[in-house]
């Protein structure tokens, strides 16, 4: 069964840096301790400062879907919402089997 990669973009407000760097350990640990997620990891982006990137690798598209659908995804989305400058961007690849 092929895995499924997310990616996500967070933009953030130069005056925000220390509140979401704060958010996204929570956040990481969270993705972690979901059913079917293998590994999730953050990073901050290069070529857009200050920008953070969330990789994700998932058991399957289901349990992505099931992460994304879910009460902890929306709670962390509406916690970081007021200290980004831009709309988060997502992406989706799946492995081949």
């Amino acid at each position: 069964m092929p895995t499924a990669l997310w990616l996500e973009r967070l933009p953030v407000h130069p005056a925000r840096v220390v509140e979401l760097e704060g958010l996204l350990g929570e956040m990481v640990a969270e993705m972690r301790s979901a059913a079917g997620c293998l590994w999730t990891d953050a990073s901050a982006a290069m070529d857009d400062v200050p920008s953070y990137l969330v990789l994700s690798e998932w058991r399957s598209s289901s349990d992505l879907e099931a992460w994304l659908g879910g009460a902890g995804c929306r709670e962390l989305g509406l916690r970081r919402e007021p200290w980004l400058r831009d709309s988060v961007s997502g992406r989706r690849f799946s492995g081949g089997a």
